[in-house]
């Protein structure tokens, strides 16, 4: 038994079919330089043939032994049978196009076996409209119905799956890196390529706020629509958002997004706090000369009101859940492309500052170090800060300790699930378990057996204060749910940023980067973790009064809980 452990052209050949296909994906040239496919206004039959045509599609791409040899461009494939979904008008006709089409894959095996997990299942895959004869007609159902039923291996041409660890691998999937926005046979390509991964290979498309089918559907005409770099842009962010996953978004570095955002950027972080944006650091050499402080409330932006521009950026800052994404939006709220931006104090008025280039200013790094004591005997482990290995020797000073604080507000520069967490744990605990997708059963997601931290014969044993918020994401996740296993440890905090298990790169038409979460991580009982974050033992937050006074509240309250009070 295997395990997968966590963490419009169309195109003639010949006489006698009215599809031909390359003999090899590499050797297929003919749409290198656009589509040709031109839509203009849709109409309603066309929104529906092609959401008919977008499942179909992704369904064959990833179901289909033929499509799993690499043989076929399957996205150029799209190209040739989209101008004829387009221009179908009866009801079903777009249904004998695709079946037609399908057919010139030629004849594949049946599986001699069904299908079976290998282990428990989380997720089944939803496939159940392949066999609605009236949406897709008995013809085509029937071809579909054979096609889930065919026998599938572990190689295949557009998708595989991550060594020992179980997420997806999107492979050989082309960038189109000069994309003509006004190109509508790549933007959908573009949809179709993503919604169908998301379809098959997203470990929590249960838990999205809405139906991934209505999705598809609200998105189809928003994707035509856009005729500029940036709307097509946008329209991928409303996509990549309607997942909930604080690791999807588009990383890289675009100038219509740059743009859109603002070049240029106040030297300032700001935090929502009691529901107001606050100044929490300003990051110039003489702080007071700017005119504003820490604490500060912003209540405008250039005359515009805060809550109207967090209510513009909001739906292109996708996250897996609300603190997280306004986490994101307040890196967004005090960027612009002029030179100076105003901002309005609560209590003091307009202050007009200068802007700087946006990587000019540097808000990750924080000058705290690895490891320092709070006091004689109490530690303070910060692992943004960690060289490779030196958790080796930190861990000999914390044996002469009477408590520790980890400060997990941060993303470790080292993996110390295990290095540490053996050393923390008084027992041996499970701490966590995963699901992984198949090539057998695209869609179905199986849980791995629970992994374990801690060792008895030589733990730590003394009271241990994790700190999170809505920075710790990912790893920093994953790391506080193996020490939390341990009975002496309390998470004192807020949301976490909610997007655990190893990441999943996906290329879109366009140049486009973005990736997903992709294994699902949960407590050993299934608790979810995505979207939800870590347990915390007590729940916490700064306040206004505690950054003006420049106190680390969260810090001062695990002092007071490993003194006992």
């Amino acid at each position: 038994m295997k395990y997968r452990l966590f963490t419009i052209t169309l195109l003639l050949i010949g006489c006698v079919f009215l599809y031909g296909f390359y003999e090899s994906a590499q050797a297929d040239p003919e749409f290198d330089y656009g589509s040709g496919i031109q839509i203009g206004e849709l109409t309603q039959q066309q929104q529906q043939d092609l959401f008919r045509l977008c499942k179909v599609w992704g369904f064959v791409k990833y179901y289909h032994p033929t499509i799993a040899k690499g043989d076929i461009d399957w996205d150029y494939e799209l190209f040739r049978v989209m101008p004829e979904i387009l221009k179908a008008k009866k009801e079903g006709a777009a249904n004998s196009i695709m079946l037609k089409w399908i057919n010139q894959l030629g004849k594949f095996e049946q599986a001699t076996e069904a299908w079976s997990p290998e282990a428990d299942v989380k997720l089944e895959a939803t496939t159940d409209w392949i066999k609605d004869k009236q949406q897709y007609g008995k013809k085509l159902s029937t071809l579909l119905v054979k096609i889930q039923k065919a026998e599938r291996t572990e190689d295949h041409h557009y998708i595989s799956f991550a060594p020992n660890i179980g997420n997806p691998v999107f492979e050989n999937e082309k960038l189109y890196s000069n994309l003509d926005p006004k190109d509508e046979g790549y933007k959908l390509l573009a949809l179709f390529r993503y919604w169908n991964m998301i379809e098959y290979f997203f470990p929590y498309k249960h838990l999205m706020d809405d139906e991934w089918n209505g999705v598809l559907k609200e998105m189809i005409p928003q994707f035509v629509a856009a005729e500029s770099g940036l709307a097509y842009k946008k329209a991928l962010l409303t996509i990549i958002g309607a997942i909930s996953d604080t690791h999807a978004n588009i990383w890289m570095q675009d100038e219509d997004l740059s743009t859109f955002w603002g070049k240029n950027i106040l030297p300032i972080e700001t935090k929502e706090i009691e529901n107001e944006i606050i100044i929490t650091r300003i990051l110039v050499d003489n702080p007071s000369s700017l005119g504003v402080a820490v604490g500060d409330v912003i209540t405008k932006v250039n005359g515009r009101s805060i809550q109207k521009l967090i209510e513009e950026k909001a739906p292109f800052c996708p996250a897996s859940n609300r603190p997280t994404q306004m986490r994101d939006v307040c890196s967004k709220l005090l960027r612009t492309n002029n030179a100076e931006l105003n901002i309005s104090i609560k209590g003091k008025g307009d202050v007009k500052l200068a802007a700087l280039g946006v990587r000019e200013v540097n808000f990750w790094t924080k000058d705290i170090p690895a490891y320092r004591m709070l006091d004689d005997k109490i530690g303070c482990l910060y692992p943004a800060s960690l060289k490779k290995g030196e958790i080796n020797d930190i861990i000999e000073k914390l044996k002469s300790t009477d408590g520790l604080v980890i400060d997990l507000r941060c993303y470790p520069s080292d993996f110390i699930v295990f290095s540490l967490g053996n050393f923390l744990g008084t027992q041996s605990a499970e701490f966590v378990k995963f699901t992984y997708g198949t090539h057998g059963m695209p869609g179905v997601f199986q849980f791995t057996p629970k992994l374990r931290v801690g060792n008895p014969s030589d733990s730590y044993g003394k009271p241990i204060v994790i700190l999170v918020d809505e920075t710790t994401q990912s790893q920093a996740e994953y790391t506080t749910m193996a020490f939390q296993s341990a009975p002496n440890v309390t998470v004192i905090g807020s949301t976490t940023a909610a997007a655990d298990g190893n990441v999943s790169p996906i290329l879109l038409p366009g140049n486009i980067r973005t990736m997903i979460s992709g294994i699902g991580v949960y407590y050993p009982d299934g608790t979810e973790t995505q979207r939800i974050g870590v347990r915390i033992d007590e729940k916490m937050r700064p306040t206004i009064a505690g950054i003006k006074a420049g106190k680390d509240e969260l810090m001062e309250r695990a002092m007071a809980i490993l003194a006992g009070k």
